[in-house]
C-alpha cells in the first residue's frame, strides 16, 4: 500500500486545507456538493435528492465523527464514519467534495484524515470503504492510495437495477507501517 502523493501545485493548495468536526453552519454548503442524484447515491445511498439541510440533519445521527474539510476556511469536503462497531471496525461514508475542488488533492487529504481517525484515534483493526463500481473517481482515489478491494457485493441502484458495490479494506497494521515509513 502506498500513501497518496501530491504534485507541487496540489501540495501548495493543500497547505490551506484543514478539517474540523461538522458545524451546523457547514450543512448548507455541503448540501450543494452532490451535483446529481447519482453523486448523492455514491456518497449517501440513504439520502433523498436533492440533499437539503433538513435531510442531512435527519440522517447524520447514523454517522460517527462527521468532519468538514476546509480550504481557506470555506467548506470543500465532508466525510463521516458509518457502520461503527467500537473495537472492531467502521466504514468510511458520506464522502463528498465540492465540484470545483475535485482533482486537486482534497479527496486524498480527506481519505488520509478519515482513515487516521478510524485507525489511530478509535484504534480499530480495520476500516472498510464502500464504493459503487461506476464511481470512477472514488475507485481511482482508493486504488491510488494503495487500498485494495476486499470483496464485491450486489446492491440495488436508485433506478431499481443492480449495481456492484466494491468494498475496500484498510488494515490498521499495514496502514500504520506505511504512515511511519512515509
Amino acid at each position: 500500500m502506498s500513501l497518496i502523493r501530491f504534485s507541487a501545485d496540489q501540495a501548495a493548495g493543500l497547505a490551506q486545507l484543514s478539517h474540523r468536526p461538522l458545524r451546523d453552519e457547514d450543512i448548507p454548503a455541503i448540501c450543494g456538493f452532490p451535483q446529481t442524484p447519482e453523486e448523492l447515491f455514491f456518497a449517501w445511498h440513504g439520502a433523498v435528492w436533492p440533499l437539503t439541510p433538513s435531510e442531512m440533519r435527519r440522517i447524520l445521527p447514523l454517522r460517527v465523527d462527521p468532519t468538514t474539510f476546509l480550504l481557506g476556511g470555506a467548506p470543500v469536503g465532508f466525510a463521516a464514519l458509518g457502520s461503527f462497531k467500537p473495537g472492531e471496525s467502521c466504514g468510511l461514508g458520506s464522502v463528498m467534495v465540492s465540484a470545483n475542488c475535485r482533482g486537486h488533492g482534497v479527496g486524498g487529504y480527506l481519505l488520509r484524515v478519515m482513515v487516521d481517525r478510524a485507525l489511530l484515534h478509535h484504534r480499530l483493526p480495520h476500516m472498510d470503504i464502500y464504493c459503487y463500481a461506476h464511481n470512477t473517481r472514488g475507485l481511482l482515489l482508493y486504488a491510488g492510495a494503495g487500498i485494495r478491494p476486499w470483496r464485491i457485493e450486489s446492491r440495488t441502484a436508485p433506478d431499481g437495477g443492480r449495481v456492484a458495490l466494491v468494498i475496500f479494506r484498510v488494515d490498521a497494521a499495514e496502514w500504520l507501517s506505511r504512515r511511519t515509513a512515509a
